[in-house]
């Protein structure tokens, strides 16, 4: 196997529900990675991960960004 790249960081969280998920960033990008609660069938993936690019206010700066408290609040 040849080295590996790592490409960031992961923190675990917990939301309101008890839930576990991970946040981290990706260049710019927010990502949040979620358990696959709706798994059916083996070949599904036991995780979801998407990614959000940062809001913008409209005079350029950031806005602060959302925290994420479960899945029914992912702010995209």
């Amino acid at each position: 196997m040849k080295e590996m790249i790592e490409l960031t960081g992961l923190w675990e969280n917990t939301d309101k529900n008890g839930n576990k998920y991970f946040t981290g960033r990706l260049g710019n990008a927010k990502i949040v990675i979620f358990k696959n609660t709706y798994k059916e069938k083996e070949n599904q993936p036991d995780y979801r991960m998407y990614v959000a690019e940062p809001q913008k206010k409209e005079d350029g700066e950031q806005k602060q960004e959302p925290s994420f408290d479960s899945n029914e609040n992912i702010p995209f």
